[in-house]
């Protein structure tokens, strides 16, 4: 084996240990819609405007071959960027599951696109829908258009049907508000006459069309009533799980700076494109956040984790990340990466014993 491969063998399987085999990277910060809530003209000033580089994606995944598993969604639409096919394709050829599992609107998709995702094997869609009619849906979604969406959603199940394939598997995401409380069962039916899962989110902005039957939507939730809902820890309260970003699967912006969670739209210092991502997250800023979030230092010199409410709400309820879970899993993936290279070993000797003609075990 030549040195080269050699190198880039041990190179993928250190960084397996050290990052897992996800990350997340925002395909794009543009979008095309104005939902009250998202305040996208503010996200563009934190963020920037623009979308990921085929060029930077296909460098990343050389360097980091570790990485299998790619989320595109978060704070944009994916499919305003006009690289998206060719990483898509490229994806493909490398093996890696593309998924866009944070959500896109689907208001505008190239039919190439379409076709692509279907090709080449992406993964998964959560769409959001949040309404069963025009009208309806209109009120928050500002400037998009239900029935486009529900169109865009037949050519790609019109797709799916003439290459014979089951992905991307497609959910419909309905934030539940005051004003389409009420056709949600309508929305239930339309997901599944379409073949999509169906999922009820609430709204986290409390102040922005609040619910009229609140134990309506929790029974629609699967709960007797708001109360038990929110007991369940599906509300802001059970929103946490962001926080593990740092340690797993973590946030890359479209243009190679640090992120860390889903969440966050405050870059930290480095840009992973640019330094790398074990470099980034070895900064004393994000190493900071981290001890924050695993319940030190809380109360001290703030970071960017600081002025999130979901990191408020951990403090208050002394709910911090288990760190001895992420010392598990990497762990893991050493003794799983020795075990493989051990099993390859024994293999190759066994090839090679037959090629012989030596019994496997035999004098070496």
């Amino acid at each position: 084996m030549r040195l080269m491969d050699l190198h880039r063998r041990f190179s993928r399987t250190l960084n397996y240990i050290r990052f897992g085999d996800e990350v997340r990277i925002d395909a794009a910060s543009h979008c095309q819609l104005r939902c009250p809530v998202c305040q996208e003209w503010d996200l563009k000033a934190r963020v920037g405007g623009g979308y990921l580089r085929f060029e930077d994606f296909r460098a990343f995944v050389e360097r980091y071959e570790n990485f299998r598993r790619i989320e595109l969604s978060n704070n944009g639409e994916i499919f305003l960027n006009p690289d998206l096919t060719r990483i898509i394709e490229y994806a493909h050829s490398k093996q890696i599951a593309l998924r866009a599992e944070n959500g896109v609107n689907l208001n505008h998709i190239r039919d190439d696109t379409i076709e692509a995702l279907v090709r080449f094997g992406f993964k998964s869609i959560n769409v959001s829908i949040d309404g069963a009619s025009e009208e309806t849906y209109a009120i928050y979604r500002k400037r998009g258009s239900f029935s486009r969406v529900i169109e865009n959603v037949r050519k790609i199940n019109a797709c799916k049907a003439a290459f014979g394939s089951q992905e991307p598997r497609l959910k419909w995401r309905f934030i539940v508000f005051g004003h389409n409380e009420h056709e949600i069962p309508a929305a239930r039916r339309m997901a599944e006459g379409l073949n999509m899962a169906f999922e009820l989110l609430p709204n986290v902005e409390p102040g922005y069309a609040p619910l009229k039957d609140p134990d309506f939507v929790a029974r629609e939730m699967g709960y007797a009533s708001m109360a038990e809902r929110e007991q369940a820890g599906r509300g802001t309260a059970g929103a946490g799980w962001y926080c593990t970003g740092l340690w797993e699967r973590v946030q890359i912006n479209w243009d190679g700076r640090l992120l860390g969670c889903c969440v966050n739209t405050q870059p930290f210092q480095h840009n992973v494109f640019e330094v790398g991502l074990g470099k980034a997250i070895r900064a004393t800023e994000f190493r900071r956040a981290k001890q924050m979030l695993a319940g030190k230092d809380v109360g001290e010199a703030p970071t960017i984790c600081s002025d999130c409410g979901i990191y408020r709400e951990r403090v208050a309820r002394k709910d911090f990340v288990d760190v001895g879970r992420f010392r598990d899993a990497q762990w893991r993936r050493l003794r799983a990466s020795v075990a493989g290279a051990l099993g390859r070993r024994r293999w190759m000797r066994a090839v090679g014993a037959a090629a012989r003609g030596v019994p496997d075990g035999g004098p070496r």
